[in-house]
């Protein structure tokens, strides 16, 4: 509003989400400036994330990026506050490695570089999150910054059928960039997979209602017997509003 825009037409929260992504990717204002404008929009964040940080420091204040950003530049200003560091936490152990973004490969190089113990999991075909900054290079070239890390393939599942984890494989076999794994179980063959092309969600949604309405009619299933997964809240409506047409129960 400082600046004279209408809020509803440059919607803060993406302002927010482009300050916050390059900060992730340890860009400054005049880096994104120079080389990271694409839009108008652009243009705009770069003008709000040069008051906002001026904001913070006004405030001695940090948003949630600055906590790894502003140790990082304290690392390589200061180098005894590094080792300090680097002797106090000897060990690391990273989960869901995948999902890591370039400031937090940063800091954590920063400080395995004294005694190299660093452990790593993940998995590169559940990188799920680079719309939040996610880097699938970090684990791809894990071994290239540690040559001499022992690799462990984790690559038996407990939970799914041989069917769905051969379904799964297949499609992951397609990655161009991965790493090289074998899937198996010792679990039952299981159910074969049905693929359903949809329109769109109402189409999605009212077969998969006619299909249960199917089999309770067929196999005296009740609705308990069901259970529908979908990745984001929105997507539950078009169920609800399928299986109400149809007069079967649900708990959300």
């Amino acid at each position: 509003k400082e600046m004279g825009l209408e809020p509803k037409e440059v919607r803060p929260r993406d302002i927010r989400f482009r300050i916050s992504n390059a900060k992730n990717q340890m860009i400054t204002p005049q880096e994104y400036e120079s080389k990271f404008i694409r839009s108008s929009l652009d243009e705009i964040a770069v003008q709000v994330y040069r008051i906002y940080l001026a904001r913070l420091r006004q405030s001695n204040a940090m948003d949630f990026d600055d906590l790894l950003l502003l140790p990082i530049e304290l690392f390589e200003d200061y180098p005894e506050v590094l080792e300090k560091y680097q002797q106090y936490f000897r060990y690391l152990l990273i989960d869901e490695y995948q999902d890591t973004n370039r400031a937090q490969y940063v800091v954590a190089k920063m400080l395995a570089s004294a005694h190299r113990n660093i452990t790593v999991v993940g998995d590169d075909a559940q990188s799920i999150y680079s719309f939040r900054g996610a880097d699938i290079t970090n684990i791809l070239n894990f071994k290239e910054d540690y040559p001499d890390a022992a690799e462990i393939a984790l690559e038996q599942n407990y939970r799914s059928t041989a069917t769905i984890l051969k379904c799964a494989d297949s499609v992951i076999k397609k990655n161009k960039k991965q790493l090289e794994k074998t899937l198996w179980t010792e679990n039952q063959e299981g159910d074969p997979v049905t693929l359903l092309e949809n329109y769109d969600q109402f189409d999605e949604a009212n077969r998969i209602s006619n299909y249960i309405h199917q089999l309770r009619l067929r196999k005296g299933y009740s609705p308990n017997d069901f259970a529908v997964l979908y990745r984001t809240n929105y997507q539950s409506r078009a169920f609800e509003e399928s299986l109400r047409k149809k007069g079967i129960n649900y708990q959300l």
